[in-house]
């Protein structure tokens, strides 16, 4: 059957060819835009996610400066570590940033993300959580800790190497991108060239070329400035490291100073101490060898004449002045006692605590002294330490007496682990640790007694309440 040509079908086949030459048009203009987008979509998502990843090598550079400045300080104050929160704030965020990026990559691509970004990043947000988790614990006072700075600073060298290893396979996938990227640009204009005429290749797919090769033309200018990042990066690694030997040299240097600043007090303390002794022992000697045998000839002197006397008044008279010769004698007796406790020498510490004991419970009968002494035998002591031991239990006797006004007073040396403990224990009024501390230092002799407690070596430990009462334990090596 011969189809006759009128002017009616003529104009329907010129419809009817245009529209389908539309129709396919449109689908290969929709299909084109949908693959380009996806492919700058991609594109943009991997170089948000590389743009992360390099700050992140910044900011972890800056956080391992600051640790090396942490780390120069021999006590960190509050104030260093409010000052070292905010430098290192940005590493926090922009890990953050980093994380939510990759979610949304992995969001977008699934299963077809690259493998070196699966493996890597979950990698290095386990060993950032390490890294936060140490952090932490170091923000609570833990700086003095050197293991734990240094245990950090290995973590964030993990840190790094895992964020290194996607830079270096991100550059190898995108050279291997766009080689693929320019057969398929060929293939597409020759394609569209060749159905639709140079007309429709400037109107649809000139646009999207344009934007796509400037869009790669800026991909290969971050990747220079990227590169220069990290040769940059290197160069401040290198300088950290070589800081940081300079800082440990110099940190050596300073706390072997300070050792030897503080043995020399030490030992200036030491001398004094017993050149107050000696000083002690002389004024001791004088005072029983010249007023001390005055006193006793006055008194011998006094008693001879008391059957002589020749009336009642005179007798009464002579007897008041023979009790205020006994009682500066007793007196001159005590002051001796304080100045130089013969009792050490004839009855060793022990014998000499017991007689101290015995003369403060004859001054003050109101008061129930307790001395606890140890089952085994002391070792023989030097005198150094065991005239230290004496004055630490002197001072806090006195102490418990004359300011505290206790009632109950308790003594106790242990022998134990080579060491020996002495505990004072009192149910005196206390006092405010605190408040003390700001007081003047020999008010109460707790200096006095620390001090001591530290020339021989040993470790001086006090405990107060208000109204309940005072414990002082001092232990001290018996290699002394």
């Amino acid at each position: 059957m011969t189809t006759i040509l009128t002017s009616k079908n003529i104009r329907y086949r010129i419809l009817r060819a245009y529209f389908f030459s539309v129709v396919i048009l449109f689908f290969i203009w929709l299909i084109g835009r949908v693959v380009t987008s996806e492919f700058i979509q991609e594109i943009r998502l991997d170089n948000q996610l590389y743009y992360h990843v390099n700050h992140q090598l910044t900011h972890s550079a800056i956080l391992k400066e600051q640790l090396h400045h942490i780390a120069a300080f021999p006590s960190v104050t509050p104030a260093i570590n409010q000052q070292f929160q905010v430098k290192v704030r940005p590493f926090y965020i922009n890990h953050q940033a980093l994380v939510n990026s990759y979610e949304q990559q992995d969001a977008y691509l699934g299963a077809q993300m690259e493998k070196y970004l699966q493996n890597s990043i979950p990698k290095a947000i386990q060993v950032y959580q390490k890294i936060d988790k140490q952090l932490k614990i170091a923000a609570q006072g833990n700086w003095g800790d050197k293991k734990n700075i240094s245990e950090i600073l290995n973590y964030i060298d993990l840190y790094e190497s895992e964020l290194h290893a996607i830079v270096h396979n991100y550059f190898e996938d995108m050279e291997s991108d766009f080689s693929v990227l320019d057969i398929w640009i060929n293939f597409a204009l020759t394609s569209i060239l060749s159905l639709v005429g140079i007309i429709i290749a400037f109107k649809i797919v000139k646009p999207s070329f344009t934007y796509l090769n400037q869009y790669l033309l800026q991909n290969l200018q971050s990747q220079r400035e990227v590169n220069k990042v990290n040769l940059e990066l290197r160069r401040v690694n290198e300088n950290l490291k070589t800081t940081q030997q300079l800082l440990e040299t110099e940190q050596k240097r300073s706390m072997q100073a300070l050792q030897d600043k503080l043995t020399l007090v030490l030992e200036q303390e030491k001398y004094l101490i017993k050149g107050q002794e000696e000083e002690r022992k002389r004024i001791a000697h004088e005072l029983h060898d010249s007023i001390g045998q005055m006193l006793a000839g006055i008194k011998y002197g006094l008693e001879s004449l008391k059957g002589s006397l020749p009336s009642i008044n005179t007798c009464n008279q002579f007897r008041g002045i023979l009790q205020l010769t006994n009682k500066t004698i007793e007196e001159t007796r005590r002051i001796l006692m304080g100045l130089l406790p013969s009792t050490l020498e004839t009855f060793g510490i022990l014998g000499a605590i017991q007689s101290l004991i015995d003369d403060l419970q004859a001054q003050h009968p109101n008061v129930h002294f307790q001395f606890f002494q140890p089952n085994t035998p002391i070792p023989p002591l030097s005198d150094w330490v065991s005239l230290g031991i004496f004055r630490i239990v002197q001072e806090a006797l006195n102490n418990a007496l004359k300011h505290a006004l206790a009632k109950e007073i308790l003594v106790e040396i242990e022998i134990e682990q080579g060491a020996l403990t002495v505990r004072i224990v009192d149910d005196g009024s206390g006092f405010d640790l605190k408040k003390i501390c700001r007081m003047s230092q020999s008010k109460f002799g707790i200096e006095n007694m620390r001090q001591r407690c530290q020339l021989l070596s040993g470790d001086f430990h006090l405990e107060s309440i208000i109204n309940q009462g005072t414990e002082i334990k001092a232990t001290v090596p018996l290699l002394n």
